[in-house]
């Protein structure tokens, strides 16, 4: 009987150390490598690649970008191909199997920095030409006159914020090639120029 007993006892604290285990036994956490990739990009920067190891515990990774960028290709996989904005942020990566996370966050922070760097913006909307004159007022540039297949006379606003160009009102003078363009607080100038036949010299605000 009192075998039976201890037994009984036995039985109930093995069962009570085995439910412990159980519901104290933590998932496994696997380890994320470092995200390989550019940490300094241009402005609207396109077909950046952006990648972490495989990892054979993990069947999916899902990435995250900053704002205004996006994934163009690879979501899911351990490499992404992104499409740059105007804001800067973290890239971050984190495993998942049969949907559930696996992992912590892998990031990299990414920036802007175009000092002592050439950036590509968006191309000119007025088509090709030689001996443009531009300005700037305020944040905004301005590019006019010109030659192609012709002289110009055309003005156009380059929006940075808005990485778009804009068509204004045309330049006053009659067309011209090689004028000369700048700006004195709010207010743009251009004048002087060549117009194919005749040297100018009427000057314009």
């Amino acid at each position: 009987m009192l075998f039976l007993k201890i037994n009984r006892i036995n039985f109930i604290i093995l069962i009570f150390l085995t439910a412990t285990f159980f519901s104290c036994k933590k998932d496994k956490i696997i380890a994320i490598g470092a995200i390989v990739g550019a940490s300094t990009v241009c402005y609207v920067d396109s077909n950046i690649v952006y990648s972490i190891p495989l990892n054979p515990e993990a069947d999916y990774v899902l990435w995250t970008v900053p704002e205004q960028a996006q994934i163009v290709s690879g979501q899911g996989t351990n490499i992404i191909t992104v499409i740059f904005g105007r804001k800067a942020g973290n890239i971050c990566a984190k495993y998942y199997n049969k949907g559930k996370e696996v992992s912590t966050a892998s990031c990299l922070e990414v920036h802007f920095d175009i000092s002592n760097n050439w950036c590509r913006e968006i191309d000119f909307k007025g088509g090709k030409r030689a001996f443009a004159k531009g300005f700037s007022i305020g944040n905004k540039g301005y590019l006019a006159t010109g030659f192609d297949l012709g002289n110009k006379k055309d003005l156009w606003e380059f929006d940075p914020e808005l990485v778009a160009w804009t068509q204004k009102a045309d330049f006053g003078g009659v067309e011209r090639t090689a004028a000369v363009a700048f700006s004195i607080g709010n207010k743009g100038y251009l004048g002087t120029g060549y117009t194919g036949t005749a040297v100018l010299k009427d000057f314009w605000e």
